[in-house]
């Protein structure tokens, strides 16, 4: 019986001329796996048209579902603007109390304003003697009243004694010599020892006022001294206003000294000044 030629099958019925026929494609390479696989013929895998719906049918619309419902109406959510406000009152609050209670420290009370409770104090005014006693000058002005506690007082009246001393330690060789320039010279320190000595306070020092006038009335009688010695040549006998200046010096110094010691200050004599 015949076989095919390339798959060695029987051919039954065949003719010779058939069983013998070659394969046209004998001797070719098979189709690679991953050539593309046949078509299949047009319209084969084409849905069929849908049935026509009957003109006569209706649908019914159901109920909707209780989830397609809307929500129920909530109320707006509070802002925080509540929350501030009160922030800031409570702050507002503080403060003021703060404050009063500040007020309520450092107000003074009516015994501080008026001192000790009993009313303000009367002023004193003190009335200035006139006269020689109280060391006046003689032209009416009245002394300056300097402000200062006692030792102030006293430890400028020491300053200006300091001075009066230097003057009396160059008086002695200008008198000596007769030197009328000199004399002229200690003339205008007495003068403006005299000045100051119108202008202090010695309110505050013991015998304040006797003590002035003392000092006053042995400057005014040195310079006056010091003018006449100049102008008349220097007369060898000791001028009245020498007698006046000693006296007077005399007369403070027994003032001074008790009130030197009292503030610790150096003592002085009427030599010195």
């Amino acid at each position: 019986m015949p076989r095919c030629t390339r798959c060695n099958t029987p051919l039954g019925g065949a003719s010779g001329e058939e069983a013998t026929r070659r394969d046209p494609n004998e001797g070719q390479p098979l189709p690679p796996p991953w050539s593309a696989p046949p078509q299949d013929p047009p319209g084969w895998n084409t849905p069929p048209p849908p049935p026509s719906g009957d003109p006569g049918e209706t649908s019914i619309s159901l109920s909707p579902e209780p989830w397609d419902e809307p929500p129920i109406w909530q109320p707006p959510q509070q802002t925080r603007r509540r929350d501030v406000k009160l922030y800031l009152l409570i702050a507002v609050g503080a403060v003021a109390l703060a404050a009063v209670a500040t007020l309520i420290v450092v107000w003074p009370s009516g015994d501080d304003r008026n001192g000790s409770g009993a009313g303000p104090q009367p002023q004193q005014t003190s009335q200035t003697p006139t006269g020689d006693d109280t060391g006046t000058p003689p032209d009416g002005t009245t002394p300056t009243t300097a402000s200062g506690d006692a030792a102030q007082q006293a430890r400028a009246v020491d300053r200006l004694l300091s001075e009066m001393t230097s003057t009396r330690s160059q008086l002695q060789p200008i008198v000596a010599e007769c030197d009328r320039s000199g004399l002229g010279r200690i003339a205008a320190q007495r003068q403006s020892q005299l000045d100051r000595a119108r202008s202090m306070a010695f309110d505050k020092l013991p015998s304040g006022p006797q003590m002035r006038s003392a000092l006053v009335r042995a400057l005014e009688a040195s310079a006056e001294s010091s003018r006449i010695r100049r102008s008349e040549g220097c007369p060898a006998t000791p001028l009245p206003d020498d007698h006046r200046a000693t006296s007077a010096k005399q007369e403070f110094i027994g003032y001074w000294n008790s009130v030197a010691a009292e503030h610790d200050l150096p003592s002085r004599s009427e030599s010195d000044i």
